[in-house]
């Protein structure tokens, strides 16, 4: 692997399960692990930081990994290479914010914390951009012979590798051991937390349950690489997970915070005048009274006396005004 120059805020936009795992800001890494059938193995991280980027002063460098000077293509670089022995998966050191699990069945990595969604984001370093700036894969060799995985499968049938690509694409990194998580039986994926069709003016919380293993979780078309979120994006949502047999499940949701918008009329104010009540909401009006009778949008008013308007989106905003036709 070769680490290009890059900036510090660029190194930071990386999150996944590899950067997790490595430890290292700023740096991307090759990781090599070997697990056994009772969960145990080893792992071993391999850096090349190009010497451009460390300058002369190394002492940001990790010291658990041992270093040598090493030069290809007419570039000088300081690779480092770490091997840790585990007796557990979940026994993985750095494993902070990365979900990891093992046994007879599957295998799969994943981001741990929820995914929080509140709005679009944009980065001076685009995913192709750091795609060129940070080579990196991830290595895997298993007891058990694979049976599907999103990785690319080696020659000995029981050993994995997934590619840069991958893992800034943010993906679940699975395999699957067992004919049983790979029946056509076993029913799509499904989420707790919203409702398809349904209008929320708090934050939603969406979890998926499936009965295999989850291959994507994408919200608003771009994938997660988790299995949960956390949504306080106003305006339209989509969920879809996809599962390893391919079953998908998808919902729509809409969080809308803002009250109904009223005009022609002020809450407080004393008018002496007809007037006339408009309102409005860019997600939808599920209801408006007047007096505790229906009325619609355009409406004039000019009995005298004291009027109570209510005005109610589809996600349960109220916007409520008070005022006087003398």
């Amino acid at each position: 692997m070769r680490v290009k120059q890059m900036t510090k805020k660029g190194a930071a936009l990386l999150v996944s399960a590899v950067m997790m795992l490595a430890g290292l800001c700023g740096c991307s890494t090759d990781l090599t692990m070997n697990l056994k059938a009772d969960g145990s193995g080893t792992v071993t991280q391999t850096v090349m930081i190009e010497k451009e980027y460390l300058g002369e002063d190394e002492s940001s460098l990790d010291e658990s990994f041992t270093y040598e000077d090493v030069k290809e293509n007419g570039k000088e670089y300081k690779k480092g290479t770490k091997t840790v022995t585990f007796d557990r998966v979940k026994d993985i050191p750095d494993l902070d914010g990365c979900q990891i699990a093992f046994d007879e069945n599957c295998f799969y990595m994943r981001n741990d914390s929820a995914m929080e969604v509140s709005g679009s984001t944009s980065s001076s370093v685009s995913t192709e951009e750091m795609k060129d700036l940070l080579q990196m894969s991830t290595k895997v060799t298993f007891p058990y012979e694979i049976k599907k995985t999103n990785g690319v499968i080696q020659s000995d049938k029981k050993t994995v590798v997934w590619d840069n690509d991958k893992m800034y694409d943010n993906a679940n990194c699975w395999v699957v051991f067992s004919d049983s998580l790979l029946a056509d039986t076993i029913a799509a994926p499904a989420f707790t937390g919203a409702k398809n069709g349904s209008y929320y003016k708090k934050d939603v919380t969406v979890k998926v349950v499936s009965d295999t293993v989850i291959d994507t979780f994408a919200v608003n078309h771009k994938n997660t690489g988790a299995d949960n979120c956390i949504v306080s994006k106003e305006g339209k949502n989509t969920i879809t997970c996809t599962d390893v047999n391919g079953k998908t499940a998808k919902i729509s949701f809409v969080i809308d915070k803002t009250k109904p918008t009223v005009k022609g009329v002020a809450s407080g104010k004393t008018y002496k005048t007809a007037k006339t009540i408009k309102y409005s909401d860019k997600y939808g009006v599920k209801s408006a009274t007047l007096n505790g009778k229906k009325i619609t949008s355009g409406k004039k008013v000019s009995k005298k006396g004291s009027y109570k308007l209510v005005v109610t989106d589809k996600a349960g905003n109220k916007n409520v005004v008070n005022f006087k036709i003398k």
